[in-house]
């Protein structure tokens, strides 16, 4: 599998934030496999998916639970990939967050 993602997290707790959809079964193998390459030194794996609510991009782990900082790494993903460079507000879904 080819796998498209970005590394993030500016406080050197790097996140790999996964763009290629994934299937909800793979996320754990798939964080592990990760996790496990010393060169990409990731402490976390998310997933980026399509929304199913009002956000304009979804964030989902394999563990269920999700932290406010990969929440704001999800947003600024976004950001960067339709350009905006200035402050705007947008909403975020998580998984474990029901609305």
């Amino acid at each position: 599998m080819k796998l498209s993602f970005q590394t993030a997290g500016p406080d050197g707790a790097r996140t790999l934030l996964v763009k290629t959809s994934v299937s909800p079964d793979a996320y754990q193998d798939l964080t592990q496999r990760l996790l496990s390459v010393q060169e990409l030194q990731a402490q976390q794996v998310a997933f980026l998916t399509p929304p199913q609510g009002d956000g304009v991009v979804r964030l989902e782990t394999a563990a269920g639970a999700l932290s406010g900082d990969l929440l704001r790494q999800a947003g600024l993903s976004f950001a960067v990939s339709r350009g905006i460079r200035r402050e705007k507000k947008f909403p975020v879904e998580a998984q474990s967050v029901p609305a």
